[in-house]
């Protein structure tokens, strides 16, 4: 099962390098909990995503974490080209942290550049609780809240309206922390499941089905 993956824009510091960047979290993560998987990462440097796509025949698409939306242009760029790429062609995708917050975007929503500011509680290196709506996701944790890692200042907010083309399942607070497409098999979650402090079993329950499956929730 080949899924690509967007990276991370990371610039050096001390000379002129710009590069792309996956951590290996995502590699030895997906190894242990979903061996079927390639992990294949996309350039932020392509002049045509969809014929890069086209070649790589992905049966999924991964928008993971890392820079928050509009300080890497090219990275926006590819990104909205993955998510145009995969709504055309009914391809699952899968939204990580970020992702979950590009997704909103394009979909017509807002992102909130500061979740700290805006509710007075930090989300960046900490675990806390989220809470799952009744429905299939509910049903495949096998209780109504989890424990997830968090790694983010920037968000969504129910307080500032969702998108009309998705469905909140899991919620912090004032906070969207998971949410899946009306009509189609795009699926978001806030934490990260490559890194420490997830709930493995869920999120790879959900990911496989979404994967597999497509809109399991439909």
């Amino acid at each position: 099962m080949i899924l690509a993956i967007s990276q991370r824009v990371v610039e050096n510091p001390t000379y002129r390098d710009r590069r792309d960047a996956l951590s290996q979290d995502w590699a030895i993560t997906f190894a242990r909990h979903m061996p079927e998987a390639v992990l294949v990462p996309v350039p932020n440097c392509l002049a045509n995503v969809a014929a890069w796509l086209g070649a790589v025949q992905p049966r999924g698409i991964i928008l993971s974490g890392g820079n928050d939306w509009g300080t890497a242009p090219d990275r926006d760029a590819t990104e909205t080209a993955l998510f145009d790429f995969a709504q055309q062609r009914d391809i699952p995708l899968l939204g990580v942290c970020r992702g979950l917050q590009v997704i909103h975007k394009l979909t017509g929503g807002e992102i909130e550049p500061s979740i700290a500011a805006a509710t007075g509680t930090s989300h960046t290196a900490v675990q806390h609780g989220i809470h799952l709506a009744a429905g299939p996701f509910r049903d495949i944790a096998r209780q109504d809240e989890i424990c997830v890692n968090s790694y983010h200042d920037q968000g969504v907010l129910l307080s500032s309206g969702l998108s009309a083309d998705l469905e909140v399942f899991a919620t912090a607070g004032d906070g969207v922390e998971g949410f899946v497409h009306r009509s189609r098999p795009v699926l978001a979650i806030q934490w990260h499941p490559e890194r420490d402090g997830s709930p493995s079993d869920f999120d790879f329950a959900i990911i496989r089905k979404l994967f597999s499956q497509g809109a399991f929730w439909l």
